[in-house]
């Protein structure tokens, strides 16, 4: 007996912080993503919305569905991840958005999705699941601005502006759905936004590649700058889109960098 105890607390010293390692896992939601992660993620959702509505610019392009589904395979493991973490009470609307959303683009029930042609009233669907899971995504407390470097707040902007300049312009209801007061000020508002980030990040940058790089983005933000907040008069989402992805592209290098980078001593 004596024995037979010994070598259970023996066992118990040498498993037993497996035991409870797995226990305190058990006890909260995983939540594997690191905040650049989710920032990065969150980027590449809002581009979604932009690639879908270069199908809606021109639905006989089919290298804008290609782009579309590949954007949206790029994230949907990610998604699928965040959404199994979230609490209880949230979970249950975000998993039956996501499953409409990815309904509507990839097909269900026998009926197509966007991704394998246009189609007006799945396009006029998809976009109010996309954006209720877009407003669950903002208001993540690992997004919050005082969260976030300068260089995370210029991606997310920078996504936000592209995607918003690129879905205005390109909606299928045409002038209707383009507010001067909503989607234009909007724009004008992340403009500046994204103006006084590029200045404070190239500002405080700690390396010249960082400071170079950035000043890069800068200029290619620039070249499109002026388009962008002023949708309603001009209609060049092919163009706003290309220079964004780069631009989202170079930062993201960064945002890993810095994640890679060893903590200052």
């Amino acid at each position: 007996m004596l024995g037979g105890r010994l070598s259970e607390r023996a066992g118990w010293k040498k498993y037993g912080w497996v035991f409870m390692a797995m226990g305190l896992l058990l006890m909260k939601p995983l939540w594997a993503f690191e905040q650049s992660d989710m920032v990065l993620m969150f980027g590449q959702y809002n581009m979604l919305s932009g690639d879908l509505g270069m199908i809606s610019y021109n639905p006989e392009n089919g290298e804008y569905l290609q782009e579309a589904q590949d954007t949206f395979d790029s994230i949907s493991a990610d998604m699928e991840q965040w959404i199994s973490a979230l609490p209880e009470e949230k979970r249950a609307t975000a998993e039956q958005e996501w499953k409409s959303l990815s309904g509507l683009l990839l097909g269900e029930s026998g009926y197509p999705g966007l991704f394998e042609g246009y189609d007006l009233n799945a396009d006029a669907s998809q976009r109010i699941h996309f954006d209720a899971l877009q407003a669950m995504l903002t208001a993540t407390p690992e997004l919050a601005d005082d969260k976030l470097s300068d260089i995370q707040r210029l991606y997310l902007k920078i996504s936000s502006a592209v995607a918003g300049y690129v879905s205005l312009t390109s909606n299928p209801f045409g002038s209707m759905a383009m507010s001067m007061n909503d989607g234009d000020l909007r724009l004008v508002t992340l403009a500046a936004d994204i103006d006084g980030l590029f200045t404070k990040a190239i500002n405080e940058a700690k390396d010249d590649l960082t400071k170079q790089q950035l000043r890069r983005q800068q200029s290619k933000w620039q070249f499109i700058r002026g388009t962008v907040v002023q949708a309603s008069q001009s209609a060049m989402p092919y163009i706003v889109r290309y220079q964004g992805k780069q631009m989202l592209r170079a930062l993201a290098v960064l945002i890993e960098s810095s994640k890679a980078a060893p903590a200052a001593p």
